[in-house]
């Protein structure tokens, strides 16, 4: 069985590379290629070298710059022509990006069977987030077969008419990727987090998504809450990859000393401060998994949330980005242990680290598709 996997940023990257990994592990079963695109090249292969992984194909980095609009125009014939000459028996992608989107209607024009993996999640908000949203839909509606994170993912399809053969439960591969990152060797002493005093409440602050607001009431509640509490907590906040979106920032937060601003954090690095806090304030779904599974609270800096089962759970919090409501959820889990020790239980929730081995074993056993859309 042929794969190619088409990976456009990092977080699809340490998504991808557990199957990936796996699937070259096992040479008798599987063939795979790796093709690789995005604005943030020298991070994507940092992200697959932690896994041992080089890709094999290369898009131009400019292929993904630009609007929504524009990337999509820029992908579509790079895309076309490496399916046209790798001749996979299936195309692996991942999220909610827009090589997810666009990579899955180019294999629909070849007919190639698509895999999706971390399918089914919804907000049910087609704007927001945007375009992630309605990347994910397409994606899911061109699959073959779609890989759901969690039983509440797979339901959400269901519901919308997809086959129950076709969309397994197989956990977040996410997971996979951080049980693998933690096993690793990484001493922070040497990073740019060095001078953060881990013997203290370590609050872990990122904004990643272009269309999450950084508004002044933001930094300011994160100033009210340095403020208050001085030198008995401490907050990293890390950059998003635009310096200009993080100007509140700077100017609000950058003469407090309980406050490290530090640069976007390479994964492993990321992975390791993630598991030395106390409590994660992010806009990401990517790292409530991560810090849902680690026992981390998590207050989620958004008006909606494509993880509901996570608040259900009572694991997360949605807190928006009003000042107010920031700073109240932050002191109560500060202040009050029953509270904070309610949300940091360790959650399978989205998986237990098999994600990639489920993943393996669907394909190996799946049959020729037909239609799977609803």
């Amino acid at each position: 069985m042929k794969l190619l996997f088409l990976i456009g940023s990092p977080r699809e990257a340490i998504s991808q590379a557990p199957i990936i990994r796996a699937m070259q592990g096992n040479p008798e079963s599987f063939e795979v290629s790796v093709c690789v695109g995005g604005k943030r090249p020298a991070a994507l292969d940092a992200a697959l070298s932690i896994f041992q992984i080089v890709p094999n194909i290369q898009l131009s980095v400019s292929v993904l710059d630009g609007t929504p609009t524009e990337r999509a125009a820029r992908m579509f014939e790079p895309l076309d022509q490496v399916v046209a000459g790798e001749k996979p028996d299936w195309v692996v992608v991942q999220g909610d990006g827009s090589m997810a989107a666009m990579g899955s209607l180019v294999a629909y024009y070849r007919r190639v069977q698509i895999a999706h993996v971390e399918a089914g999640l919804r907000s049910y908000d087609k704007y927001s987030p945007f375009p992630a949203e309605m990347n994910r839909r397409v994606a899911d509606l061109l699959a073959d077969l779609n890989f759901a994170p969690s039983a509440h993912c797979q339901r959400n399809l269901i519901d919308e008419g997809f086959p129950r053969k076709r969309v397994p439960v197989t956990g977040s591969t996410a997971i996979d990727a951080l049980q693998h990152a933690l096993h690793l060797d990484c001493d922070l002493q040497y990073t740019s987090v060095s001078a953060v005093p881990f013997d203290q409440p370590v609050l872990l602050v990122t904004v990643r998504s272009e269309e999450t607001d950084l508004t002044d009431e933001i930094c300011s509640a994160l100033r009210r809450i340095a403020t208050h509490y001085g030198s008995r907590i401490h907050i990293v906040y890390v950059k998003r990859i635009d310096p200009a979106a993080d100007e509140s920032m700077d100017s609000i937060l950058g003469d407090l000393e309980n406050v490290t601003v530090v640069p976007p954090l390479d994964y492993l690095v990321f992975v390791h401060l993630l598991s030395r806090c106390q409590l994660v304030l992010t806009d990401s779904g990517g790292v409530q998994e991560e810090a849902c599974s680690l026992g981390k609270p998590v207050l989620l800096l958004s008006n909606v949330t494509d993880r509901i089962e996570a608040l259900a759970e009572g694991t997360t919090k949605l807190v928006g980005t009003a000042e107010t409501g920031i700073v109240k959820e932050v002191q109560q889990l500060l202040d009050d242990r029953s509270v904070y020790a309610a949300m940091a239980q360790p959650s399978k929730l989205f998986g237990d680290g098999r994600a990639a081995a489920v993943i393996c074993h669907e394909l190996l056993h799946s049959e020729s598709s037909g239609a799977n859309v609803p």
